[in-house]
């Protein structure tokens, strides 16, 4: 009882960390998993992977095997230090969201364009892309593309994104592709969460340069030399925004 009163006092003043360490100590771990999921994007936000991965580690398998998000926060974590484990994740995370009734969407659309993330940052086997751009195509088949306040959700911004560096990378004969193109150049604009926004952009500036759209890379570039000047921006980022500087510059 002291514990987890002790662990919603420390909550209420913000500290987290300690809160779900208390928890886990408890094995309460209905409470704890609703603390890790309400922060887990903040987390990743300000560069906390490693500290977020530890606390989803102390959950049982039991309970990982089971929940989506978790695996979805999972892959989350391990996408900067190996690609191949995130996609891993990513395609439990995605089977598991499809095996709830009703679906989730969201995390359907995010579990997508995380695995095609990892594969394209792994750079070995883009074959792998093939089930997940005919996945994420069926998912926004039916998305509205309208800007502002009715305009799409982070998880539609992302994967839409992602798929659209897929069919470059994979399918660059697809007949949809030019349409894919100009939603991607869009929506990588409206994402809200720095890396998010970040990893897009470099990838849409990637494709820019390579079939000599220069203006828009440029206009890309310094929107993301602004973004990098933020500390939450990961080594990772700022590495690939100096190679597409460089690559724009050549």
């Amino acid at each position: 009882r002291l514990r987890r009163r002790s662990a919603a006092l420390l909550e209420a003043e913000s500290m987290v960390g300690d809160a779900v360490e208390l928890l886990n100590q408890d094995q309460d771990w209905p409470e704890s998993k609703r603390l890790v999921l309400e922060h887990a994007a903040e987390m990743l936000h300000h560069g906390r992977a490693e500290t977020l991965e530890n606390w989803l580690d102390e959950f049982p398998e039991s309970i990982l095997e089971q929940d989506p998000w978790l695996q979805y926060w999972r892959a989350a974590c391990r996408f900067l230090t190996s690609q191949r484990e995130s996609r891993l994740l990513y395609e439990e995370a995605f089977a598991l969201f499809q095996s709830k009734e009703p679906g989730d969407r969201e995390g359907l659309l995010l579990a997508c364009a995380g695995a095609m993330d990892s594969i394209i940052h792994e750079l070995d086997d883009f074959s792998l892309l093939d089930r997940w751009i005919e996945d994420t195509g069926r998912l926004l088949a039916n998305t509205q593309w309208k800007a502002g306040k009715d305009g799409p959700t982070e998880a539609e911004a992302r994967a839409t994104v992602s798929l659209f560096i897929s069919l470059v990378l994979r399918q660059p004969h697809h007949p949809d592709i030019r349409q894919w193109s100009e939603r991607a150049r869009k929506l990588s604009g409206e994402l809200t969460a720095t890396m998010s926004r970040m990893s897009a952009q470099l990838l849409v500036a990637i494709n820019l340069n390579y079939t000599g759209q220069f203006g828009q890379a440029q206009d890309l570039v310094t929107e993301m030399r602004t973004m990098c000047e933020s500390p939450d921006v990961p080594p990772l980022a700022l590495a690939s925004m100096k190679d597409i500087e460089s690559m724009h510059y050549r």
